[in-house]
């Protein structure tokens, strides 16, 4: 699924691509992905901003509606400027002057919401992983009373948006956390540490343009380049890097999780 990195490298990707173009004509040829409003009410508009929230894109227009994409586990947003065919698995198409927007998911788990401004479609967020505010007294009160494993914890979005499933195990890797402690157990000085790693993993994340190990791409195909620099998603039996031990997998929430058992020892 992409999380915050990669749905950032697409936000700044499409800026190159249709901010300040007009919406000429779309194409919902799966209309059950748009899950608000309708397409139509986009057309002649002009996309003015491209901006992100957690995991969701939205564009601002000038008109009275925001659009917001949210990509969940297959999603793509391919931009074609000629008049070649459609890749697979096309689901909507926003038409512009100089070229189309494609929203590809072979999954069609993504959306569409074409909103009244101000009107977003999640009902709870949490703070930006990069926001000041969030330091390691706000997300203390927000876990003391939560036992699930800090790793669960990492991954609701109404504690921090953005952070999914690759990242929370980077981010515990390099704050030394034991993904299964409970959160509320963590100390102010282990949530500091947990903090620094998280803007430490996302920054180097987007920095690479996002993780690609399936399904993620840029509008103009390309892939991220994180996976290059993980160091323990996906690498069970692998001999961690620093210590040598054997990287471990087990499941919680249904979601695997990736540590090192001699680094991991907090």
């Amino acid at each position: 699924m992409p999380e915050l990195p990669e749905v950032e490298s697409v936000r700044r990707d499409l800026i190159t691509r249709v901010q300040g173009n007009k919406v000429t004509w779309v194409e919902p040829l799966l209309p059950r992905m748009v899950k608000c409003g309708t397409l139509d009410d986009i057309v002649g508009v002009e996309f003015t901003s491209i901006n992100r929230r957690g995991k969701f894109l939205f564009i601002d227009t000038s008109g009275e509606m925001t659009v917001y994409i949210h990509l969940r586990m297959s999603g793509t947003l391919v931009w074609r400027k000629g008049i070649e065919d459609n890749p697979s698995h096309i689901r909507i198409v926003i038409g512009f002057q100089n070229g189309r927007l494609l929203f590809r998911d072979p999954r069609t788990l993504g959306g569409i919401w074409i909103n009244r401004k101000g009107e977003h479609p999640w009902k709870k967020m949490g703070l930006e992983p990069f926001d000041d505010n969030l330091t390691p007294e706000v997300l203390q009160k927000l876990l003391v009373k939560r036992s699930i494993p800090i790793k669960t914890a990492l991954l609701d979005q109404g504690t921090i948006a953005g952070i999914g499933n690759i990242y929370a195990s980077e981010i515990l890797f390099d704050a030394k956390i034991d993904p299964r402690r409970p959160a509320n157990s963590i100390s102010n000085g282990e949530l500091l540490k947990v903090l620094n790693s998280t803007r430490t993993i996302l920054n180097a994340a987007i920095e690479a343009n996002g993780t690609t190990l399936k399904d993620f791409k840029l509008s103009n195909g390309r892939g991220g380049e994180f996976a290059n620099f993980l160091k323990v998603y996906a690498k069970k039996e692998e001999e961690c890097y620093i210590c040598k031990s054997k990287i471990e997998r087990i499941v919680q929430s249904q979601r695997s999780t990736f540590f090192c058992p001699s680094c991991q020892t907090n």
